[in-house]
This record gives structure tokens, sequence and C-alpha cells, in this order.
């Protein structure tokens, strides 16, 4: 996948899915990979197919540096993108654009960023003014 950009947030629309697939898919296997089974990369291609969920790329001229994997949630009084999906690499390259995927979901008219993310994140995200109301913990029951 070749970026129009220097370096930007870029959102891929489903019908252009496709042709971005076979970039991402790398990323959204790896991140399947902690999920337990919960979800397949195709599970994310048909629910970005069918709209339900929003497909994010961070890079450049040089590739993908992150994925990101969101889905509006409508709460009775709220609405948030909740990030599903936030894997990548070399985050000083991109981690300023987290500022503008928030400007984008104002704009949109979402009252906040919601997600399950990694321990790693927490502090990466503060820095950022996000902060830590819940944790999540899980168990796998075999």
């Amino acid at each position: 996948m070749t970026l129009a950009h220097a370096y930007a947030l870029v959102g891929i629309p489903a019908d252009d899915l496709d042709a971005a697939w076979p970039d991402v898919s790398p990323w959204i296997t790896k991140a399947c990979e902690r999920s337990h089974g919960r979800m397949r990369p195709e599970d994310w291609y048909e629910g970005i197919k069918e709209r339900t969920y929003q497909l994010w790329v961070m890079g450049g001229n040089a590739g993908i540096d992150a994925v990101f994997i969101t889905e509006i949630r409508s709460y009775p009084r709220r609405r948030y993108a909740h990030v599903h999906i936030g894997i990548g690499r070399n985050m000083r390259r991109w981690l300023h654009l987290i500022d503008e995927f928030e400007r984008l979901s104002r704009d949109y008219g979402l009252d906040g960023i919601e997600g399950n993310w990694r321990p790693g994140w927490e502090r990466v995200l503060a820095s950022k003014g996000y902060r830590k109301t819940h944790v999540f913990m899980e168990k796998v029951l075999d």
C-alpha cells in the first residue's frame, strides 16, 4: 500500500479494503494472536466491509507503522470511538497522529475515545491526557 502523504493518519474506506488488505492483514493477524481466539483476521475484514468497524493506518512513503480498528459505540447519552486494535512500531513517528484522530472524532460528533489497551499503552496515553478508569483482566479457561 502506498500512502500519498509524507506521514499521515488515513482512514481506509470499506470500498478500498481489498486493495489495503495485503498490507494491513499482517498487523491484524498479530493483534489477533493476543485475542485468545475471540477474533480472526477474517472477522475484522468482514466487519470493516460491513461498516461495523473502521480501519485506520498511520504511515508514510516508507509504509505502514500502525494499524487501528475502531467501532462507534452509542450509549444513551454519549457516542465514543472504541479502539479494538491499536498496534504499531516506530511510535515516535506517529504518536502525534493520535491528536489528529481525536480531532476527527470530535468533528464526527463523538464524545470520546475508549479502548481495551495493552498495559504498555497506559504510560503513552497518559501523556496525551487519557486517564485510567478501569482495569480489564481475563483468564482463559481450558
